[in-house]
């Protein structure tokens, strides 16, 4: 239906139809002075067409902050993983990100591609950084992942998160010394 505030712009809700009665569950989200909306005919929605009803804004944070190299003798690394979430589900979305810090892609930790992909419906997707084992020593290091800018959403306030990799020999080897 169509509200019309005695001087405020009209405000259109529910489904489109077009002339040949076909309709359409898409709903704008301008609102338009009701002179401009009586004066400007409406054009069919074409079948099969996408309206974009509002940019979705995307936000990264880090959730886990620390991870641990696997010790040498097979253990599994301790993890750290990064929230990216998506202000709604509508459509898929490729949202990308860069990687940067003293801890290297593929080097110190499982390879990342940059991209997360949300499936239609999907507003949170996770980013783990999964260390790898090496023989080097080496200091606790950083992964700085930051959302990077694209037409297809907006980037929220937080927009980069960061966490560390501590190196296996970093950890308390006194419970395992018997």
């Amino acid at each position: 239906g169509v509200s019309s505030p005695s001087q405020g712009p009209a405000i259109f809700s529910g489904e489109l139809t077009d002339v040949a009665g076909s309709s359409s569950p898409y709903s704008p989200i301008e609102q338009v002075p009701m002179a401009a909306a009586q004066a400007t005919p409406l054009a069919p929605v074409p079948q099969g067409s996408r309206a974009r009803l509002k940019a979705s804004v995307v936000t990264l944070e880090a959730v886990d902050t620390t991870a641990g190299e696997p010790r040498f003798n097979g253990d599994v690394a301790d993890t750290a993983s990064f929230k990216i979430e998506r202000s709604n589900g509508v459509g898929s979305a490729r949202v990308r990100y860069s990687i940067a810090g003293t801890a290297r892609n593929r080097v110190d930790f499982e390879k990342l591609t940059g991209v997360v992909t949300f499936a239609p419906g999907q507003t949170v997707a996770y980013v783990t950084i999964d260390p790898l084992t090496d023989t080097r020593v080496e200091p606790t290091e950083k992964v700085v992942l930051k959302l990077i800018r694209s037409n297809a959403y907006a980037i929220g306030p937080s927009s980069s998160g960061m966490a560390t990799i501590r190196d296996a020999g970093d950890e308390d080897d006194s419970t395992e010394a018997q």
